[in-house]
């Protein structure tokens, strides 16, 4: 049986929505400040969070976003 295209494309982003959640979680901020964030500002201070922690095993040179503190 095949799958339409608009059932594909909303497997698709619930798939994508579920991982955003999962990485959401591994943040170590507050649930209350997690469950603020829109799934783009999600992925913008998980991808500071993966880049500061590069930054501070010193393989990486800069990296910032406001919702992402230095001494997370």
């Amino acid at each position: 049986m095949r799958v339409s295209t608009k059932g594909a494309s909303k497997a698709r982003r619930d798939h994508i929505n579920h991982e955003i959640k999962n990485m959401r979680a591994l943040l170590p901020i507050t649930l209350e400040d997690q469950e603020r964030l829109s799934y783009l500002h999600s992925m913008a201070v998980i991808c500071t969070y993966i880049k500061k922690s590069v930054l501070f095993q010193g393989k990486f040179s800069y990296c910032s976003h406001p919702l992402m503190p230095l001494n997370f």
